[in-house]
């Protein structure tokens, strides 16, 4: 382009959009500028357009402005606003005038005095209101090196700049610039609050952006930030301490005269405003109007002075110290906010964060959790959150009480503070001490309070997750309206955008919810176990699954599921994915229901050619096997099923499965309880007894580690012992070795000793097996012949108590499926009585012989329980 053919400049301005300042009072118009560079004829050669925003500050705002007034001056002065858009800016400028700058539910006395200044923004007042421009960066540079308020303007200015991303690259190559910053803000940062907010302000600015992290460390504005953080805290803390001391010190006497007819005790004239006034209403206030008039008061002051001493009834000195406080705070929240927001963003380097770590900035931030500013509360909570993924810092965070700070943070009706609280929530759940915190401070009704009103719940889910992992808690969501929440939510439709993520969080915490009885009876509490299984079975959703398997273990839901066995096993049988149907199967082994017919179950839906089918396949998984084992004992409840498996080679797989798998001892356990349900019917223990090798296998397994194991072939070999006297005398040979192995290994060492000579009769082969026969010396292993009901807990490793998982079907067998052991018990008492006779025969045979001197003694034993030595033999 010539530059003689450019003959005119046009300029066109369209507005835009009318918004409220985030932090001041004043309002944000936004609007485009057009410049065209105009021919001679009027055709435009060059154009170029603009996002602009214009700040319209309202210092005359307060609490008794009209804001129709207000706003038709503000549309008069400002061209950029149309006239019909006057409603608008009156809505916005009585919002303004109604915000307040915190919503906490509860505020202490001295929140509701507000500064009459406002929130204070950085640099405020000191520009008047001058732009900042690049073209003047020297002369900011030398403001820096004036009086203290051309420092403050010179740093606000160069703010400005830095405020535009833009200007930062530009920015960071100037040496001088950033060099005075540094030297100011190191030599100048305890004269002047707002100086040093300046300065950290346009550090932080730099933060933003990765590649000027080199800038910020090379100056080490961190180091200095740390510091300035520390001194402001301190700062605050004697603030306070030195208000409250004024607050407990007697009012000074006054000096003004006093008539001598007025009585001492005479009370002011504030004492006859009603206490009930609010001062916040229109109404109100000219009420209070009115009263002072007649009154014929002094000129009004400020309406938060007047309305602290009114209520409060301080004194008028401590009420300016309060004010005096409260802008304090004002600019010393903004000047951690900005500090905190730059040591956050440096911390990007793990090697920093750590250095940062180490000045204790865990103790700073958690401090910072008890202020009152909901901008700083934010950036607190972002910054510990970050920093709770380390154990070290999750540690001390335990330390310094975090979590009974942060209720507080969850009564403010505010969505960032509340999504912000239950982040950092979630990620010290992790802990289980500090999960345990949770709920003793009572986190858990305010969670589902949260859950109820529909805010966060993808977040609130994962931390009532977490929560519901441990036992004691669960019974605990019995007690809110947990359970119900959950259902409806169970229930509603899916559809395919919602959250898949969000709705498997919900799921899993059914899944654990459903392992306490209450918790399963409330899911179910209006029959929707028919709308549950159908939702399943229609998505395939194997958690939902899961959730009604984990009903099924409980004896107070089984009735429900009446109705729907039969549906279950068409599935278990139709259905291909492997994984629904092992969730089949183990709701069906879950349901021991006394009038289920097993055996028509299994006829109808040839369930038995299954069985075998999976029994041989080798390469299905074990949990797969160990679900079709507890079937098969849950089914061998039944007399008539119980013969069919000893029929169909069933109890012979059994066997061949326990020799190939006997190192996997939930197997092995399942096995043997199905062994025993085979012995508990008379038409089935001939089968098991001469057709089978489980008896030897059983004895073998008497020696097993697992006590649950022993206790469960102590019982079946019991059964078979009063079957079969074949095995009787095996049986009580070998539980009498196990019992007493130490004993008889010592007793075997002492007969090997050379020149040791046998006192037993030389026509006797084996004395200790005729001991055994008759003596009644060996007391049974506590875990054998207790004469107590079965109870089976999984050995599975990951059913240990501290986790939470359903347990082995066999656990609630007592409760569910009462065994008949009274038979058994009339046995064991009748064989006591008939071997105490030969026992105490057996006593009289005893010779006992003392090592040291070489003499031998014959136990004798009275009827009447009197013992005496019968002499030297």
């Amino acid at each position: 382009m010539q530059s003689e053919e450019a003959k005119y400049i046009k300029k066109r301005v369209k507005s835009g959009t009318i918004d409220v300042h985030p932090t001041e009072k004043a309002l944000i118009v936004n609007y485009e500028l057009e410049a065209l560079i105009l021919e001679e004829n009027g055709k435009p050669m060059i154009g170029d357009k603009k996002e602009c925003q214009k700040t319209i500050r309202l210092k005359s705002l307060g609490p008794d402005t009209n804001c129709q007034l207000l706003a038709n001056e503000v549309v008069a002065k400002c061209n950029l606003i149309h006239p019909s858009k006057l409603a608008e800016v009156e809505h916005l400028i009585y919002y303004l005038q109604s915000r307040k700058s915190n919503a906490f539910s509860k505020v202490s006395p001295e929140e509701n005095v507000t500064p009459s200044a406002g929130d204070l923004m950085l640099g405020s007042g000191i520009t008047n209101g001058e732009k900042a421009s690049f073209t003047n960066i020297e002369e900011y540079v030398e403001l820096l090196y004036d009086e203290m308020s051309d420092k403050i303007k010179g740093s606000t200015l160069i703010l400005q700049l830095a405020k535009d991303p833009n200007n930062l690259e530009e920015l960071s190559r100037s040496e001088t610039v950033l060099s005075a910053l540094s030297r100011v803000l190191r030599e100048d940062w305890k004269k002047n609050v707002d100086l040093s907010s300046n300065i950290i302000h346009v550090f932080y600015c730099f933060s933003v952006y990765h590649q000027f992290h080199p800038i910020i460390l090379q100056y080490k504005i961190g180091s200095i930030c740390i510091e300035i953080i520390d001194h402001e805290l301190r700062r605050y803390f004697d603030w306070k301490n030195k208000l409250d001391n004024l607050s407990k010190m007697p009012p000074p006497p006054s000096r003004l005269p006093v008539r001598r007819s007025a009585s001492i005790t005479r009370q002011s004239p504030k004492s006859q405003i009603p206490v009930g006034i609010s001062y916040s209403s229109p109404g109100n206030r000219r009420h209070s109007e009115a009263l002072s008039t007649s009154m014929s008061a002094p000129p009004r002051r400020p309406l938060s002075v007047m309305t602290t001493s009114l209520v409060e009834g301080e004194d008028e000195r401590i009420v300016q110290s309060r004010l005096k406080f409260q802008v304090l705070t004002s600019k010393q929240d903004q000047l951690l906010r900005v500090g905190f927001n730059l040591l956050m963003n440096i911390g990007e380097n793990t090697k920093v964060e750590d250095k940062v770590r180490k000045r204790n900035i865990v103790e700073y931030l958690v401090t910072c959790v008890d202020r009152q500013n909901k901008d700083l509360l934010n950036v607190v909570l972002l910054y510990l959150r970050k920093l709770s993924i380390y154990h070290v810092n999750k540690e001390q965070m335990a330390n310094l009480n975090l979590i009974e700070k942060l209720p507080r943070i969850l009564m403010i009706e505010d969505s960032n503070l509340q999504s912000s609280t239950l982040k950092l929530l979630f990620n010290l759940s992790f802990d289980t001490k500090l999960r345990e915190k949770i709920i003793k401070i009572g986190f858990l009704p305010k969670l589902v309070s949260l859950l109820e009103e529909g805010k966060h719940q993808k977040i609130i889910l994962q931390l009532l997750y977490h929560l519901s992992i441990e036992d004691r808690v669960k019974a605990m969501f019995a007690y809110t309206n947990c359970m119900t929440l959950l259902m409806n939510m169970l229930l509603i439709e899916q559809d395919e955008m919602s959250d898949k993520e969000k709705d498997n969080v919900l799921v899993a915490l059914c899944i654990n919810l459903a392992l306490n009885s209450r918790n399963s009876e409330l899911l179910l509490k209006n029959r929707q176990l028919q709308f549950l299984m159908d939702l399943a079975f229609t998505q395939k959703n194997v958690l939902l699954l899961k959730v009604i398997r984990n009903m099924s273990f409980h004896s107070n839901i089984k009735h429900y599921f009446g109705d729907y066995i039969d549906n279950i096993a068409e599935h278990l049988q139709k259905e291909r994915d492997e994984v629904i149907k092992l969730e089949c199967l183990g709701i069906l082994g879950n349901l021991v229901m006394p009038d289920l017919d097993y055996f028509k179950l299994l006829k109808d839906h040839n369930l038995d050619h299954f069985i075998l089918k999976w029994l041989q396949n080798r390469s299905i998984q074990d949990d797969f096997i160990l679900e079709v084992i507890n079937f098969i004992g849950t089914a061998a409840t039944d007399p008539i099923c119980a013969e069919h498996f000893c029929k169909n080679t069933t109890v012979d797989q059994l066997i061949n499965l326990l020799k190939e798998m006997q190192e996997d001892d939930e197997i092995v356990l399942q096995i043997l309880y199905v062994f025993y349900q085979i012995c508990r019917h008379t038409n089935c223990q001939f089968y098991l007894i001469k057709e089978t090798d489980a008896p030897a296998y059983m004895i073998d397994l008497l020696n097993d580690d697992n006590t649950r194991i022993r206790k469960v072939c102590d019982l079946t070999l019991n059964i078979i012992r009063d079957c079969d006297k074949s095995w009787a005398e095996k049986i009580q040979v070998q539980k009498f070795t196990h019992h007493n192995q130490q004993w008889l290994e010592m007793v075997e060492s002492k007969t090997s000793v050379p020149g040791s000579v046998s006192r037993t009769s030389p026509h006797e082969a084996d004395p200790l097996k005729n001991l055994l026969r008759n003596s009644m010396l060996f007391p049974s292993d506590p875990f054998l012949n207790s004469g107590d009901e079965i109870e089976i807990i999984s050995n599975n490793l990951l059913s240990d108590d501290n986790v939470s998982r359903p347990m082995s079907r066999l656990d609630v067998e007592e409760d569910n499926d009462e065994i008949d052991l009274e038979l058994m018990k009339m046995k064991y008492s009748r064989d006591a009585n008939s071997n105490e006779t030969e026992g105490r025969n057996a006593l009289r045979n005893l010779v006992i012989t003392d090592e040291n001197s070489g003499d031998s003694f014959i136990h004798i034993d009275n009827f009447n329980g009197s013992k005496a030595n019968n002499g030297e033999s």
